[in-house]
């Protein structure tokens, strides 16, 4: 929260931090985590304030009548009911009201989508680390700009030794974006449990690549202001986006053959899955059918709609979103509101999971086949 002020006995309004570039700019606001304590059993109002950003320097807003926020404590979480929700649009005022009875507990948590913290990320890494698995390696790529660590878990048909038929994953450009830590997390479960899983391949899985962004609980950015995302076809990019994509062009583990890089979208945006590399790539044709192989597999594995985007045309605003890569690249978009697949319903870290083992699946199968 930027700021949080009492406006009624059990009435706070709630202004959303945001981040943005080092000129001020491209503010995003979706993102927010905080906690009501002493208030167990009543009945509480939060207005949620300060919701409009920029995207590509152009007045841009993530939240909408369909927003359902989640709240919850000791690891619980419940999305709001339509009941507890009152959205007001005023143009550049725009405000999401919350009214709820708060469980009897000592402390309630509200967050945008179930929080998935650094904290989390090293918990896993670390049991991972403590609990070794055959074809199973950890290295650490390089460090953020305030020395967090840029992990890689190594999985398949060798540690770094030269194998070839590489796919890389990676995940959590953008800090907000927790249900790719989700799957994530399901995805390198899948594929340590389960060689067949694997297919031969080795598996290059990059599980946070912005940790100092999901440190400090920022939507977009790291702490120099910097969206990584936009930062693949810089001559010097950010230490984050350097260090992967530095193992990627010295083909750390082998020849590449696939890369995802896998994000979710705001509640009011669509899934898709876009090719991202189609400047360096001589098939276009071939690497846009190798993605549309992969979506339609993921849906039938997932919640995923199964959409697929032509790549990005080269134009302001669109060329960060390519990856500069001579083998197909593919970005994939999940959605956080209401689920076509799932009629209309929202999705969850469960969902979450089994697109995690869902696109692990798809990819191993459409290289494969």
């Amino acid at each position: 929260m930027d700021s949080a002020r009492r406006t009624g006995p059990l009435h706070w309004e709630c202004a959303i931090a945001g981040d943005t570039n080092p000129e001020g700019r491209n503010r995003s606001a979706i993102w927010f985590w905080f906690e009501l304590r002493g208030v167990a059993g009543r009945r509480v109002t939060i207005d949620l304030t300060a919701l409009r950003g920029e995207w590509n320097f152009q007045s841009s807003i993530g939240w909408g009548p369909a927003t359902r926020p989640v709240f919850g404590g000791d690891g619980h979480w419940r999305r709001f009911r339509d009941d507890e929700v009152e959205w007001d649009g005023t143009p550049d005022a725009e405000r999401l009201r919350l009214t709820f009875e708060v469980p009897i507990i000592d402390r309630v948590a509200l967050a945008y989508i179930e929080p998935y913290t650094y904290g989390d990320h090293q918990h896993f890494i670390d049991g991972l680390r403590a609990n070794p698995s055959a074809g199973v390696t950890h290295h650490v790529l390089g460090h953020s700009p305030e020395q967090r660590r840029i992990d890689l878990v190594t999985i398949g048909s060798g540690s770094i030794d030269g194998t070839d038929g590489v796919v890389w994953l990676i995940h959590r450009q953008h800090p907000w974006e927790t249900y790719s830590s989700f799957a994530a997390e399901a995805a390198i479960l899948h594929l340590i449990e389960n060689e067949e899983a694997r297919r031969g391949l080795t598996w290059q899985i990059v599980p946070m690549v912005n940790p100092d962004g999901c440190f400090h609980g920022h939507t977009r950015h790291n702490t120099l202001g910097k969206d990584p995302n936009r930062e693949w076809n810089q001559a010097a990019p950010t230490p984050e986006v350097a260090c992967v994509r530095a193992a990627i062009t010295a083909k750390l583990g082998g020849e590449p053959v696939f890369f995802a890089d896998v994000h979710n979208n705001d509640q009011r945006s669509n899934d898709y899955l876009m090719l991202t590399s189609a400047p360096h790539i001589k098939d276009v044709a071939g690497a846009e059918a190798l993605v549309a192989l992969v979506a339609r597999r993921l849906a039938s594995g997932s919640h995923f709609s199964g959409t697929t985007r032509p790549p990005p045309a080269p134009a302001p605003g669109a060329a960060h979103a390519g990856k500069p890569f001579s083998f197909p690249s593919a970005l994939l978009e999940m959605r956080t509101g209401p689920l076509p697949t799932r009629n209309g319903a929202y999705g969850t870290i469960e969902d979450q999971r089994r697109l995690g083992v869902a696109l692990v699946d798809a990819i191993g199968a459409a290289l494969t086949q």
